[in-house]
Formats: C-alpha cells, structure tokens, sequence
C-alpha cells in the first residue's frame, strides 16, 4: 500500500525543486489510494477544476516502474489545494480503485506556508527591533515576536520571525542558522521553520524556549 511513510522513488519537475525555487504560493498534496491503473492525465481532469496543476507525478516502483496507486500533485495556488482536499479526501473513488482517495499537503507544506521561522540563542537584552534589523538582509520581515516567560516576563531568549514570503523565509535558514550571532550573543543563531501550533498561539508554554543563549 502506497503512503507517505513507504514511498521511494524520483520526483521530477516542480516536484523536485528546492522550496526556494518553486513558484510563489504553489503547494504539494499527496494523493494517495488512486489504483495502479490511474494515469497523470485521470488525475489532473479530476483536479483542476479547483485550480491550476502544474505537475502530477505518480510514484513507480524504481525497479519495474509499476505504480505504487498514489501520486503528488503540486497545485499552483494553496486555495486550490485546500478546496479539493477539502472536497474530495475521503470522499471521492477513482473508476479503477475500491478506496476513496486519501489527500493531504505533503510532508513539509503546512509548517512552511506562512513563511514563519523560529530562531533560537537570541540574546535576552535583545529588542523586537534588534532582531528585526538582522532578518531584514534576507526580505521583508512583517513580524516579530520575542518569546517571555509568563511568570516573570523576562525574555526566554528566542522568537518567531515571519518573513513576507516562503522564499525569504527559507533564505534566512540557508544564510543565517548556525552562521551567524546577534551582538551579546555567544552562540550562532538557530533557525527554523516554526511548527504549527507555535505559529497559531505563539504565547502558549512551548518546547521551543529551550536551550536560548543568554
């Protein structure tokens, strides 16, 4: 059976690129129970009525190149993606399958879509704007938040940084975690995407004030 967890093979095109590389706002949907009979073509018809496709890529067995019965799909908009998730997941079975197909955004899309990034070892007499000045090299911030500790108020010594696109955000990582130091701070900054449910309710306890620099 074809899941996310037990899938090999090559992805090609768009599927292939670095996050950086794709085109602005495109999202990746794993589509999974499609039946080995199910080509590109069935998949697309099915699909881009809710949106633009740029590729469908089914996964073959590397050896005899046989379809595993699930496949990605990169759409050019997430409103897109999202809408036939929402639509078909569950819901909808090919001609040629028993299951109703099982959608969802492919590994890595959720905690990356709104280009939010974590950043750890900022030191703790840092300002919003500190931080902000040395994220900027990379694109345009819209925002920062410098994680407190509820009780006392005093800074944990990290943060979230949300850049204006995915592409800006994913620069940061490349040029800054692990390379670089705000002033007052001993060690190399780290950065990373931001999980979800951080991003939903950054004042919430969480895991990720641990281990900030001073």
């Amino acid at each position: 059976e074809c899941t996310m967890a037990s899938m090999g093979g090559r992805q090609a095109g768009f599927m292939n690129m670095p996050l950086s590389e794709r085109p602005p706002g495109s999202s990746k949907v794993f589509v999974g129970q499609i039946g080995k009979a199910t080509t590109e073509i069935e998949v697309q018809t099915l699909l881009e009525r809710f949106g633009e496709i740029l590729e469908v890529s089914i996964m073959r067995d590397a050896l005899s190149g046989e379809s595993k019965g699930c496949c990605f799909v990169m759409f050019a908009k997430r409103s897109a993606a999202e809408e036939a998730i929402r639509r078909l997941h569950n819901s909808h079975t090919m001609p040629s399958w028993r299951s109703p197909i099982q959608m969802s955004f492919a590994k890595g899309e959720e905690e990356r879509v709104d280009a939010k990034l974590f950043v750890g070892f900022v030191p703790k007499a840092a300002t919003e704007e500190d931080v902000r000045q040395m994220f900027k090299i990379c694109g345009e911030v819209q925002e920062v938040f410098l994680m407190k500790d509820k009780g006392t108020g005093q800074p944990k010594g990290c943060a979230f940084v949300k850049y204006a696109t995915v592409t800006e955000a994913k620069r940061a990582i490349d040029c800054i975690s692990g390379k670089m130091s705000m002033p007052g701070g001993g060690e190399p900054l780290v950065v990373k995407w931001a999980e979800n449910k951080a991003a939903v309710a950054p004042t919430a306890p969480t895991r990720l004030g641990a281990g900030a620099g001073a």
